[in-house]
C-alpha cells in the first residue's frame, strides 16, 4: 500500500519527478513517516500518556495509572481478600465429621470454594498413546494402594492382578511388570505385616453418634474400621499432617462417645522413611476429646468470615519443632519458623503446601508461615503458629510411635 501511496502522490515541496531509485526510496521513507503511526506493544505504555508525541494518545485511566507505576519503578500486587467477609449466620451449628476434616485439611481450599464458589481446577493427565515403560510416583503410589486395599491378597500370586493391571494400561508388557511389582511389594509388604499383626479380632460394625459439645454446636459423625482393642487406620503414605489430622479428628470422636465395645485406641499404620519400612503410630485415650473437638469446631465457625492460614504439613513439622524441648524459647521458635518453611516451599523432588494453587491464589508471593504475617493489615486474625500450636499440640501430646 505504501508502494502505491509513494507512486501516486507527492509530498510538498517535492518535485514532480522522484528521479531515480535512492530518490523513490526517499520520498517512501518520508511518507510512511508522515503516514504511518507505529503503536508501542503495550497500552500502558509512556509514550500513550508523555503528550511528546502528537498523534499517540489514550484517554485510558487504568493504563495510565499503570504507566505511572510503571515509571516509577512501583510493583504493587492487590490483596486477593482485602478484608473478611460478612459474618456467616451459623447459629446453632450442626457439623459433621467429614467436613470438618476436610476443613482442617486445607482451609484455604475449603473457604475459596464453599465461600467464595472459586474452583481452582488441577491441570488433567494426558492421556497416554502408548503403552507405559516408566511409572511417575503418582502411578506408582495408585498401585501401592490398591494393592494395600487387597491386604496382601495379591503378594503371594500376583499374576491375576498384574493381568488386570496390564489390561488396564497401568504396568509395563512383558519382564517389566514383574520389576514394577516388585518394587510395589517391597513397599506395601511390611504395611500389610503390621495391618493383619493389629488387625485382632472380629470387626464391629461402624459406630454412629451425635454430640452435643456445646449448646450451639454438635458433632454428628460415623467412625468404621473397629475392632475391639481400638480403631485401626492404615495408608501406603507417610504419615504426615495432613494423614494423621483426619485420623486424630475420628480418635476424638471414638474417645468422646466412648463405645463400651472397644478400647478408645488408634492404631495408624504407613510407609516409613526407610526403604521397604512401615510406621506405627498410637493414639491414646482423651479424656478431654469433647473439649479439644468444640475448640476444633470454633475454629471451623470463624473459618466461615475469613481463611486460616493453617497447613497440615507445616504445622505439624512447626508443633514438633517448638515441643521438642532442645534449646531456650527463642531457639525453638526460629528453628521451628524454619522447618515451617521448608516444608511450606517445598523442594525440587517434591512440592511443598506453598505450590498449592489455592494457597497462590490467596497469598502470592507472600510466606504465611513466617514470624508476624498478618492476612489482614486491620482487625485481629489467627497466625499460622498459634494455629499449628492450638491445633497440633493435644495430638502430639496423645501420640506415640510403636
Amino acid at each position: 500500500l505504501l508502494d502505491s501511496l509513494a507512486e501516486s502522490f507527492r509530498l510538498e515541496p517535492e518535485s514532480s519527478d522522484p528521479g531515480g531509485a535512492d530518490c523513490f526510496a526517499e520520498h517512501r521513507k518520508r511518507l510512511g513517516e508522515r503516514l504511518v503511526v507505529r503503536h508501542p506493544l503495550q497500552p500502558f505504555s509512556r509514550r500513550y500518556f508523555s503528550g511528546t508525541e502528537a498523534r499517540l494518545c489514550s484517554f485510558a485511566a487504568e493504563y495510565c495509572l499503570a504507566a505511572q507505576a510503571r515509571e516509577a519503578g512501583v510493583r504493587t500486587r492487590h490483596a486477593f481478600l482485602p478484608a473478611p467477609l460478612p459474618a456467616a449466620d451459623f447459629s446453632p451449628a450442626t457439623i459433621s465429621l467429614p467436613e470438618l476434616s476436610r476443613y482442617l485439611q486445607h482451609p484455604v481450599r475449603w473457604f475459596l470454594e464453599n465461600r467464595l464458589g472459586l474452583f481452582l481446577q488441577e491441570k488433567s493427565r494426558e492421556l497416554q498413546d502408548r503403552e507405559p515403560i516408566h511409572l511417575d510416583t503418582l502411578e506408582k503410589y495408585q498401585l501401592n494402594r490398591d494393592l494395600l486395599a487387597m491386604k496382601g491378597e495379591g503378594l503371594s500370586r500376583p499374576e491375576p492382578l498384574l493381568a488386570r493391571w496390564r489390561g488396564e494400561g497401568r504396568v509395563p508388557l512383558g519382564q517389566g511388570a514383574q520389576a514394577v511389582f516388585a518394587e510395589i511389594r517391597e513397599t506395601v509388604r511390611p504395611i500389610v505385616e503390621q495391618l493383619l499383626a493389629h488387625e485382632t479380632g472380629e470387626p464391629l460394625p461402624p459406630l454412629r453418634r451425635e454430640i452435643a459439645l456445646s449448646p450451639e454446636i454438635t458433632l454428628h459423625g460415623e467412625l468404621g474400621n473397629r475392632y475391639p482393642s481400638g480403631h485401626l487406620y492404615w495408608t501406603n503414605s507417610l504419615l504426615h499432617g495432613r494423614i494423621l489430622l483426619p485420623v486424630w479428628l475420628e480418635h476424638l470422636f471414638l474417645s468422646a462417645v466412648a463405645p463400651e465395645d472397644q478400647r478408645c485406641e488408634t492404631i495408624v499404620i504407613g510407609r516409613g522413611s526407610g526403604k521397604g519400612t512401615a510406621q506405627v503410630l498410637r493414639f491414646s485415650p482423651v479424656p478431654e476429646a469433647a473439649r479439644v473437638l468444640l475448640d476444633l469446631s470454633r475454629l471451623f465457625i470463624e473459618g466461615l468470615n475469613a481463611p486460616m492460614p493453617f497447613f497440615p504439613k507445616s504445622g505439624l513439622v512447626f508443633a514438633r519443632t517448638m515441643g521438642s524441648g532442645k534449646g531456650t524459647e527463642e531457639e525453638k521458635r526460629i528453628a521451628a519458623f524454619a522447618k515451617a518453611k521448608e516444608e511450606y516451599l517445598g523442594s525440587d523432588f517434591a512440592p511443598g503446601e506453598g505450590d498449592d494453587p489455592y494457597c497462590r491464589q490467596l497469598f502470592g508471593e507472600a510466606l504465611p508461615v513466617t514470624p508476624g504475617y498478618a492476612l489482614y493489615r486491620e482487625g485481629k486474625s489467627l497466625a499460622f503458629a498459634e494455629l499449628a500450636t492450638r491445633i497440633f499440640t493435644p495430638l502430639l501430646g496423645r501420640m506415640e510411635e510403636l
